[in-house]
């Protein structure tokens, strides 16, 4: 991550390593993820909101952001409906875990797409900063 971010200020198109990808998501999404550490806390739901996450490329990944109360947890997909799925591809996913390209940045470039109820989206992306 280090390297793309010295990248990224001296070219146009920097990129992370593909090798790297299943690294990355292991960090935030296993056992020990660094998931728990990276949200502003404060924000409050009276009522559960599922943001689904459908990552595709080398490296695929399916999973529900459920936020409820003071919490949040990551969950593999379920029956449940979503209230909003995020679409897009593994490199802006890494970035948006670490914080590296906001989520209204990412869907403004057409590097995410979003469907459901686009209303909730602020709230997620004040609530959720990255690394």
């Amino acid at each position: 991550m280090h390297g793309w971010d010295i990248r990224s200020k001296l070219e146009l198109e920097a990129h992370l390593e593909p090798e790297s990808f299943s690294t990355f998501v292991e960090m935030f999404t296993g056992p020990f993820g660094w998931f728990r550490w990276i949200l502003v806390p404060g924000m409050q739901r009276s009522t559960p909101v599922r943001y689904r996450f459908e990552v595709m490329g080398p490296v695929s990944l399916r999973r529900d952001l459920v936020v409820e109360g003071h919490a949040a947890r990551l969950e593999p997909v379920t029956a449940a409906p979503a209230h909003v799925t995020f679409c897009c591809a593994m490199e802006p996913f890494v970035l948006l875990l670490y914080g590296c390209l906001p989520l209204p940045d990412a869907i403004a470039a057409g590097h995410m797409t979003a469907e459901g109820a686009t209303e909730l989206i602020p709230t997620f992306a004040q609530w959720f900063r990255g690394m």
